[in-house]
């Protein structure tokens, strides 16, 4: 703009000229889709767009830009490298003299938090019957076990290298592996050479018992006696008469015959069993039965 400036007959003048600028309004623009990684080792870059003036630099934020971290630099695009938290980025544009504005921030997720564990490797006797439970949380996105199963449990009955990948929601990825060996606790076993059938719940009854007479009770049958195979056990008294006998069941004598009471006195007993692996065991021995 200028002004034009005439005094009477003269010639006309002209002010010095006066320019106005308008500058457009600022827009921040978009810093792009969100990225996740499921490692601290990680890189990338942000690529503004759609933005109107100048990049005056770069922020970010571990918290939602309460506070923030300036990063220098002008460019459209910024690299990052390592991020090891969950992290914001955003651009602060301004267009000339109008107010500066931000630009729509982008989340960069780290994801290390995925862990998984099915514990040491370990030894059962599956040929006791013993079985290995595999259990990993049903929250995760998938589940992927050795053996094809994709639910959460899974039972082994043999021998076995089992692994276990799972994923969860951020497509973050954990596999964890273990190593079931077999090995049956060798055959054991002894009997008790007197016994108290009185009611009183102490060694009331003739029953085998581990080595060391350890007492075999239910908590312990399984991990004791599994792996044998009872497959004879008879008492007699003193004159040969057959007063107890059982076949491919743990021996355990009451020491009752046809409802009753025996009476106190030796009786014989034989036991005859197999370990998982064919080996046949006899023992025998006399009893003394003091029920008073």
């Amino acid at each position: 703009y200028r002004v034009v400036v005439k005094s009477g007959v003269c010639s006309s003048a002209n002010s010095n000229a006066a320019t106005i600028n308008v500058d457009p309004i600022t827009v921040g623009g978009s810093t792009g889709s969100a990225a996740v990684y499921c490692t601290t080792i990680n890189s990338g870059a942000i690529n503004l767009s759609g933005y109107t003036g100048t990049i005056q630099g770069w922020e970010s934020s571990t918290d939602n830009f309460a506070t923030h971290t300036s990063i220098a630099g002008t460019s459209a695009n910024l690299n990052y490298n390592n991020v090891s938290q969950n992290t914001k980025y955003r651009a602060l544009v301004k267009s000339g003299t109008c107010s500066s504005e931000y630009s729509t921030p982008t989340l960069i997720t780290v994801d290390v938090s995925l862990k998984i564990d099915l514990g040491a490797d370990t030894t059962l006797c599956f040929a006791g019957n013993e079985i290995w439970k595999g259990i990993v949380a049903d929250t995760f996105a998938s589940i992927l076990w050795s053996t094809g199963s994709t639910a959460a449990n899974i039972e082994i009955s043999e021998p076995s290298q089992v692994w276990v990948t799972v994923t969860n929601k951020n497509s973050c990825e954990a596999t964890a592996n273990i190593n079931i060996t077999e090995y049956c606790k060798p055959v054991s076993l002894c009997f008790p050479d007197v016994i108290t059938p009185n009611g009183d719940g102490i060694n009331d009854a003739f029953m085998p018992c581990e080595g060391d007479y350890i007492e075999i009770t239910n908590d312990n049958y399984s991990k004791v006696v599994n792996n044998v195979n009872f497959e004879y056990f008879e008492v007699l008294d003193r004159w040969g008469v057959s007063v107890f006998k059982s076949a491919a069941v743990m021996p355990n004598w009451d020491a009752k015959y046809q409802g009753a009471m025996v009476p106190d006195g030796t009786y014989f007993w034989i036991v005859k069993y197999s370990d998982t692996s064919n080996a046949q065991y006899e023992q025998n021995g006399y009893l003394t039965v003091l029920g008073k």
